[in-house]
């Protein structure tokens, strides 16, 4: 081989060299790239994830409304327990569109007794104290008034902005910063131990059964998320009636 080819293929080969090396850095930036994005592009939430369908609760399962928030007559024979997070946003739909109207027709009517357990999931940062205030607020008997103010300001839940609110509940400040923190905690913590029993995943998680002579509710159906008026009322019919004819 003479010079002139030997110049030749060493240039082939330089060149060569340099296109495949080109190619591994295109490939690297585009996987690098589709990480990135996997990173970034919002997580949906656990509620949102899963089909919103009615779910039978079987055998039916006791639970106990002492201590938790009510909303409602007392004698009402059919309880909706809900499982909620206040910086969860399919929640505060739930509570701003959702449960208004089931309250209106039913609450309000003395047929069914609205229930609240807390379940603040660990992945938001301030909803384990809003529940704290709310459930202090509630050892006052403000507990649905502070409800409804951390679900309509869903990104003032910082503990200077729910006691600014608590405070304007009229509240007595000295027993609610006493019970934060404390008292309210072990409530939650009870809470939270009783959705794991029922084996709770997501926000918001509805119960819906019939209240017992014992002071407790037995669940009989389940719904996991936000959907349809029309599906809640349905079951609730259905239970309303099941009762009567008991």
């Amino acid at each position: 081989m003479n010079e002139r080819s030997i110049n030749q293929s060493s240039k082939w080969k330089s060149r060569l060299e340099l296109l495949v090396t080109i190619l591994l850095v295109l490939v690297t930036l585009m996987v690098g790239g589709f990480a990135l994005m996997d990173r970034v592009r919002p997580a949906p939430s656990r509620a949102a994830s899963r089909e919103v369908g009615v779910k039978p609760v079987l055998p039916p399962i006791p639970m106990p409304l002492a201590d938790a928030p009510v909303k409602g007559s007392r004698r009402a024979k059919v309880a909706l327990v809900v499982f909620s997070d206040f910086e969860c946003p399919v929640c505060a739909r739930a509570a701003r569109e959702l449960v208004p109207q089931l309250v209106a027709r039913y609450v309000d009517t003395g047929k069914v007794l609205l229930v609240w357990r807390h379940y603040p999931l660990p992945i938001h940062s301030w909803a384990r104290g809003a529940a704290e205030a709310a459930e202090c607020a509630g050892r006052q008997g403000k507990f649905w008034g502070l409800h409804d103010w951390a679900f309509a300001h869903p990104k003032e839940l910082k503990p200077d902005r729910l006691r600014d609110a608590a405070e304007r509940l009229g509240l007595d400040m000295a027993a609610f910063d006493k019970c934060i923190g404390v008292e309210a905690a072990e409530r939650i913590t009870k809470d939270m131990a009783l959705a794991k029993h029922l084996d709770v995943h997501g926000t918001p998680t509805w119960f819906f059964g019939t209240v017992e002579p014992d002071g407790t509710v037995k669940l009989v159906n389940r719904i996991t998320g936000l959907g349809p008026v029309g599906m809640y009322e349905e079951v609730i019919d259905r239970v309303v009636q099941s009762r009567q004819g008991s």
